[in-house]
């Protein structure tokens, strides 16, 4: 009876090792398709001779040490490497390597929506750019694949500079990214808030932390920039001890700056919400929750029949943007997102249509998830 009980025992042990020998094979794989990744931007070979006979080198060093047969280790291992060389080669044969443009550099708050949308995603190499022209201008000359841009701040509303490149470009919205905004105070050295003499900032992170600048830096002249990639770029060149910028915490590792002051935002429940940009117009697909659809209008007050009608449909408005055309027509321009529901998915390309009776011109530009 104890030896029954014995070889169940026994058994149970050898399951619960065969688990954690998949496990471990799963993270194995995992890390060995990020290396694919790196390697292809690095433009190094799938295959790597010297690495093979290193890695099967340690391994009979170990197999040795627990008595283990090197021909046995061996088979074992050639067999993990020719698996790993395989997903390699599934990942280097798959389309180039998608390329998403930002507004940089890396420590901005655009680089960390990108990272956010690329977290899950194969194959993007992220590359910066000074300012809003830069970024549209990579994706319009076919230099990236995405580009993303800040569309609106929970504080100070909507981003005017994203909003014209809406107004005038031929882009399309496939996603939007929430992103919580925590401004630090940052400078080359430690100084006191009441000595700084300038303060470098971008006029978005100037709005959302005014309260601060009132109370604390009241005697600090404020110098606006295209960007706050440009705020720290300007404290880095000065290399003075009376200046400062507002910019991310995370700009203190990449830049070796020193935080003066953390959270100084308005409102500490700050986010921005950023869009993914691509040049094509995707297919519509109305199964999905938002639809963004730009509406030019003559006359400054959004059409009350348009609303009746998305009304009378049971369609529901997200948000409303005005934004005023910067073109000689002097037409107005209204942004309006429209929450979609799986009952309206047939209907709501006729409903839109509708619409095409009272307006000057309506596009969707924008279709994505909630």
């Amino acid at each position: 009876m104890n030896l029954e009980i014995n070889f169940l025992n026994f058994r149970n042990k050898i399951d619960k090792l065969d688990n954690k020998i998949i496990k471990l094979l799963f993270k194995r794989n995992y890390i060995s398709k990020e290396i694919a990744k790196t390697k292809i931007i690095l433009k190094k070979d799938i295959k790597d001779k010297n690495r093979e006979k290193e890695i099967l080198l340690n391994i009979y060093k170990k197999s040795k040490k627990y008595n283990i047969s090197k021909k046995y280790i061996k088979k074992i291992f050639k067999i993990i490497i020719n698996h790993s060389i395989k997903m390699q080669k599934k990942i280097f044969n798959k389309k180039n390597i998608q390329k998403i443009s930002f507004l940089g550099p890396e420590g901005s708050y655009s680089y960390y929506a990108t990272k956010k949308y690329c977290k899950k995603k194969i194959l993007y190499k992220k590359l910066p750019y000074k300012n809003f022209n830069e970024v549209i201008n990579a994706l319009e000359k076919n230099i990236v694949n995405f580009s993303i841009l800040p569309l609106e701040n929970s504080n100070t509303g909507k981003i005017d500079e994203t909003y014209k490149i809406l107004e005038k470009k031929k882009l399309f919205i496939i996603k939007t990214l929430n992103i919580k905004i925590n401004h630090c105070l940052l400078s080359k050295q430690i100084i006191k808030t009441k000595n700084i003499q300038i303060i470098y900032t971008h006029l978005q992170p100037f709005l959302q932390c005014k309260k601060f600048i009132k109370n604390f830096c009241k005697l600090s002249k404020i110098k606006f920039v295209e960007s706050t990639s440009s705020a720290i770029k300007n404290i880095l060149i000065k290399n003075k001890n009376n200046i400062a910028a507002i910019g991310h915490k995370k700009n203190k590792n990449f830049f070796n700056l020193k935080i003066l002051k953390k959270n100084i935002n308005n409102d500490k429940n700050n986010f921005t919400k950023f869009i993914v940009l691509k040049r094509n117009k995707k297919k519509i697909d109305y199964k999905k929750n938002i639809i963004l659809i730009k509406f030019l209008y003559n006359i400054k007050k959004f059409p009350n029949n348009i609303l009746l009608i998305l009304y009378e449909n049971n369609i529901k408005i997200k948000s409303l943007i005005y934004h005023k055309s910067n073109v000689e027509d002097n037409k107005n321009i209204y942004f309006v997102e429209i929450k979609n529901n799986k009952i309206l998915t047939k209907n709501i390309k006729n409903i839109l249509k509708k619409t095409l009776k009272i307006t000057n011109s309506i596009k969707i530009i924008g279709n994505y998830k909630k």
